[in-house]
């Protein structure tokens, strides 16, 4: 019961990163390829891998709905690669929050106009990609005790 609900929560959450950035995932070649010159071949490979995260939490949530042996393993490995990047982005944001009473309006002469978003989703996220992973990780330590 408890594997079924991890997996609609995973396939779900998978789903909605996906639909939420659907244009960079139409244009995902030409994105890849801009980032190359400006940011380097390294950061374009991490944002292309980043960018399958959500297909194989989706492949990974199907897999643990049908039960099959494979996506325990590879839900524990997509999951925990999620929520390291999630709770990375949330401590690098606070980080950057904690850090703009001392700015100087010196710096600020050529500051840019910057839109913010909720970060509820990404903490909401973070927390189920980690309940799932505790969750999944005790079931695979109980059944590889009974072998």
């Amino acid at each position: 019961m408890a594997q079924r609900f991890i997996a609609l929560v995973t396939a779900a959450t998978g789903f909605w990163f996906i639909v939420s950035r659907w244009p960079d995932y139409q244009h995902a070649y030409q994105l890849l390829i801009d980032t190359v010159p400006i940011a380097g071949f390294y950061i374009a490979a991490l944002t292309g891998m980043m960018m399958l995260i959500p297909v194989l939490k989706i492949v990974a949530g199907i897999g643990l709905w049908r039960l099959c042996r494979w996506s325990l393993y590879l839900a524990l490995i997509v999951l925990s690669v999620d929520f390291v990047t999630l709770a990375t982005a949330v401590v690098r944001f606070h980080s950057a929050a904690s850090n703009v009473p001392f700015v100087s309006e010196l710096e600020l002469s050529g500051a840019v106009n910057v839109e913010v978003h909720s970060l509820w989703p990404t903490y909401t996220v973070a927390v189920l990609s980690a309940l799932s992973l505790l969750v999944l990780a005790l079931k695979l330590s109980k059944r590889q005790a009974e072998e």
